[in-house]
């Protein structure tokens, strides 16, 4: 059943709320990756191995909690595509803009999510979690084998 009392400018703010989503959780990635970073070299400074497999294990349980928190909506970026995709095609409105509307949304999730957008802006946020997980598995004995 059609929804009457969606507008047009209603679903082009929520297509660009969704965009301003994704850049925001993009932002707070690369964020997160310079605190982990930061976090990797203070283990560093534990010299005693069994208290830096401490120092290792509470850096990630930290950061991945905090990856976690996100701002705003709690779903994933596909549910939040799928049901704005449902709102677009259960609206009242012409047939011609459901389709720009739906375009607008396919545009965003490749301009915002594909793979090669996605690893050039964040980056900075796997370069960090590689150096993390480097620089663990460097501390323990399995590495000197």
């Amino acid at each position: 059943m059609p929804e009457s009392n969606v507008t047009d400018a209603d679903l082009r703010e929520a297509i660009a709320d969704f965009r301003q989503h994704i850049r925001a959780y993009q932002a707070t990635l690369r964020q997160q990756g310079t605190w982990l970073m930061l976090a990797t070299f203070g283990c560093w400074s534990v010299a005693h191995g069994p208290f830096q497999w401490v120092a290792y294990g509470l850096v990630l349980i930290v950061f991945v909690d905090r990856l976690r928190e996100r701002a705003g909506d709690d779903r994933s970026f596909e549910k939040i595509a799928e049901a704005l995709t449902l709102r677009i095609q259960t609206s009242a409105l012409e047939e011609d803009t459901k389709k720009a509307r739906l375009w607008d949304l396919k545009d965003v999730q490749e301009t915002e999510l594909g793979p090669k957008v996605t690893f050039r802006r964040n980056s900075i946020f796997f370069f960090c979690w590689t150096f993390y997980g480097i620089s663990f598995l460097s501390s323990t004995p399995l590495w000197k084998l």
